[in-house]
């Protein structure tokens, strides 16, 4: 299985708060998400079993977690798709309801 597609779409499933199924039934609607995770070309079925993704849970862990959305904030900085500001912003908003 492709590591660009199960990362997409765990990242999909946290960003928007999703069960596996509905990530997966998601990113068959949304070419936007298929490009996201890698796909050339418009998939009209799923390329993945819906509980897949659960399986990344168990070999990516919560620090895991944690690394793959530090690496992608420092990506995202990079290439100045994010600056300093709106991240802090987005961060604290994000911390309110915990």
């Amino acid at each position: 299985m492709r590591s660009r597609l199960l990362t997409g779409l765990f990242y999909l499933q946290h960003a928007f708060g999703i069960t596996d199924e509905q990530v997966v039934a998601g990113w068959v609607e949304n070419p936007y998400w298929q490009v996201f995770t890698g796909e050339i070309h418009l998939q009209a079925t799923p390329s993945i079993d819906p509980f897949s993704p659960s399986h990344r849970d168990k070999w990516l862990g919560e620090k895991g977690v944690d690394e793959l959305l530090a690496q992608s904030i420092e990506a995202a900085k990079k290439v100045r798709v994010v600056t300093k500001k709106p991240m802090a912003s987005w961060c604290a908003a994000g911390t309110k309801d915990r």
